[in-house]
């Protein structure tokens, strides 16, 4: 019988990590959508990937800046909309980063983006679907 993941708080460090990666992502955001006032809104998030993945440039945001960055400021997004809190889950071959919800919901924010960059999606619409999908299951 498999057993279940065990979970801990984010240690100084790790929360350190996430507000790096946070300001790296409103970074993203401002660079391809030229404003600040919304970021880390799922539509804004989509707009970002959408802009960044059509970007021609060699120097435009490398890949772990982008998954990093926007799947940072989804797990954020998360947290404080629909009471999910940061930490890190504790499986046999190691620790990652997760968003977990009261209702024992997971997310993987950092995962979640980087297996779109990895599969080259060419156009976002992401970010929104599973915000709404969380969002609605929340009110339930």
């Amino acid at each position: 019988m498999p057993q279940m993941p065990g979970f801990r708080s984010l240690n100084l460090e790790e929360q350190r990590f996430v507000e790096h990666a946070m300001q790296s992502g409103r970074e993203v955001c401002t660079h391809y959508l030229g404003h600040e006032k919304r970021l880390s809104v799922p539509d804004d998030l989509d707009a970002t990937y959408n802009a960044w993945a059509a970007d021609p440039e060699r120097n435009k945001p490398a890949d772990n800046v982008v998954c990093y960055g926007l799947g940072a400021l989804l797990g954020q997004r998360l947290v404080s909309d629909l009471g999910f809190q940061w930490c890190m889950e504790l499986a046999e071959d190691g620790e990652i980063y997760c968003v977990r919800h009261p209702k024992e919901w997971r997310i993987y924010p950092f995962d979640f983006v980087a297996k779109r960059i990895h599969e080259r999606e060419p156009h976002g619409g992401f970010f929104r679907a599973i915000y709404e999908v969380l969002r609605k299951h929340n009110k339930t």
